[in-house]
């Protein structure tokens, strides 16, 4: 058998290599040494529970030792245990940056990114989305599934109280507002649900989503009365949920949970399903509340720790609860018959609105009327013919009513004599109702020729339409 052995050109190359491997050793030994003695100084600042000092040397334990998992553990807990410190010590700058330094290290610790992603998107200040998310955002509209007694509605665009409906909708701006014994659910078109209880008002600030529902923007104001809140789980970040009170503001992750805002301003929440954060509004962290948890945030205070749920919210959970989540899952599973008699309910209040205002309408006006030239199913050839007939109606009425006009103060000027000449009086009276005849006839003429443009079907409609006109009238009187 035959060995080949591979052999240095020179015993000086040999000499070099043998002292390069001898300082890589020693090298490597005195750095991992320099690793292992930040990681056992790290170790001992830890155990002693001087926590900040701890953590610049577990850091950089693990800038040369990635892997090292007792050096990540002891990290986090620090990281951990300085944030619950800070926040109850109400110092919530220093808290909010150890959790961020943990989200930083440990972005996938369940634990870390629940708090982190609920308090820094689901609670406080508004974050703002980047552009390229901000222009797929629309708004979404809700419903109005449910009524019991008497619920008013107050749109953005008017200040008067209506009465709310089933299938009537909701935008964002609008109050809702109920009575002793009254109460309304809400289900938007996202699949949100919101049950508005006795005595309660509320504005609906914000209401946003992407085309598919992913990314959303909700913002509630409760101003008193209670409001049982299901929402569907936020699936994509920057997604948020917000609840405001006189005294709290309220960020969610996908839950359900009631808010409850009393005559003092005093808010309570109670969460049945999920974490919710509370805060006071000048607060920058606010306290979890977790499943079968409740907390309470009076006038100027911070909110109480939280505790078990009263035997008041457990009776409430027991009964209101179950009922508004089965009416929930049925009008989820019926949202788009939900949105279409909506739609139909839209439509029929806009038709009756269009009638009563038919009602005011008369000659050239009437042709062109939106509810005529959809009744009627004008073509753009006729409309446009009919817009020209007005146009030029309305433009010889301008010559005409300036002679009206003229004879109006030469008429004030006969009667403000010291002797009134009454044969003059009554030629210029003559006058005004002679030009004032012009002006009637010139709007029958006008009318007339615009019902020559149209089919012998059309003018068979719009005798049926003028029939209804004036028995619209007729109910009037």
């Amino acid at each position: 058998m035959y060995y080949k052995f591979v052999v240095c050109e020179s015993p000086a190359t040999l000499q070099k290599m043998v002292k390069l491997v001898f300082y890589l050793g020693l090298i490597l030994s005195l750095s991992l040494s320099k690793v292992y003695a930040q990681f056992a100084e790290g170790v001992k600042k830890y155990t002693t529970g001087e926590y900040e000092e701890a953590i610049p040397y577990l850091e950089a334990t693990l800038e040369k030792d990635k892997e090292n998992q007792l050096a990540k553990d002891y990290l986090l807990q620090s990281l951990l245990t300085l944030w619950e410190r800070y926040r109850q010590e109400k110092k919530y700058e220093k808290a909010l940056a150890f959790l961020e330094k943990a989200y930083k290290y440990f972005p996938e610790n369940p634990r870390v990114k629940e708090l982190y992603t609920t308090i820094r998107k689901a609670i406080i200040k508004e974050t703002p989305l980047p552009p390229e998310l901000e222009v797929r955002l629309k708004v979404l509209a809700g419903t109005v599934s449910r009524v019991e007694g008497k619920v008013f509605l107050q749109s953005k665009t008017k200040k008067i109280w209506t009465p709310v409906e089933v299938h009537s909708p909701v935008y964002p701006g609008d109050k809702i507002k109920t009575e002793e014994n009254s109460e309304c659910e809400i289900i938007f078109d996202d699949g949100t649900a919101l049950k508005v209880e006795r005595n309660s008002q509320i504005t609906l600030e914000s209401i946003m989503a992407d085309d598919t529902y992913a990314l959303k923007r909700f913002a509630v104001d409760v101003e008193i009365g209670r409001v049982l809140s299901n929402l569907e789980k936020f699936i994509r970040p920057g997604s948020k949920f917000g609840i405001c009170t006189p005294t709290a503001i309220i960020g969610v992750q996908g839950t359900e949970f009631v808010t409850a805002v009393g005559k003092d301003k005093t808010t309570e929440v109670a969460v049945f399903d999920g974490m919710v954060i509370v805060a006071a509004p000048t607060a920058i962290i606010g306290v979890s509340v977790e499943k079968g948890k409740q907390t309470v945030v009076k006038p100027g205070e911070e909110p109480l720790t939280p505790f078990d749920l009263s035997k008041e919210f457990l009776d409430y959970q027991a009964g209101i609860v179950p009922v508004f989540e089965e009416s929930v899952t049925i009008a989820r599973k019926e949202l788009d018959r939900i949105i279409y008699r909506r739609t139909e309910w839209i439509k029929k209040k806009q038709e009756k609105g269009q009638s009563k205002a038919l009602k005011k309408v008369e000659n050239i006006d009437l042709l062109v009327h939106p509810l005529t030239v959809e009744k009627l199913e004008l073509t753009t050839e006729q409309l446009k013919s009919l817009k020209g007939l007005k146009e030029a109606l309305e433009k010889d009425k301008k010559i005409k009513l300036r002679e009206v006009n003229q004879a109006e103060a030469e008429l004030r000027k006969l009667l403000a004599t010291e002797e009134v000449d009454l044969t003059k009086v009554e030629i210029k009276l003559r006058q005004i109702s002679a030009l004032r005849a012009v002006l009637r006839y010139m709007d029958i003429a006008t009318f007339e020729n615009g019902k020559t443009l149209l089919t012998p079907e059309q003018k068979k409609k719009l005798k049926e339409l003028l029939m209804t006109k004036g028995q619209l009238r007729g109910k009037t009187k």
